[in-house]
């Protein structure tokens, strides 16, 4: 399970994330109105601490929704 703080431009606050993997790109839902919020690429503005590997999602963390974009060549 990971871990980050994200920034909320609705609240100017601060939520917890979690996932099962760090995700490239994700989506959550606001815990205060409801709104479902697409994160299409990974915005340093918005997670400003790096994701940090945790046993268990701190309490009050909202899960994200990875998205899969793009692809890997190698």
């Amino acid at each position: 399970m990971w871990e980050t703080e994200l920034v909320c431009t609705a609240c100017s606050g601060t939520h917890t994330v979690s996932a099962a993997i760090i995700p490239r790109a994700f989506s959550y839902t606001r815990p205060r109105s409801g709104e479902h919020v697409e994160l299409p690429f990974r915005d340093p503005s918005r997670t400003p601490e790096p994701w940090r590997e945790v046993n268990n999602a701190s309490p009050g963390a909202i899960e994200v929704d990875p998205q899969a974009h793009g692809t890997l060549d190698i």
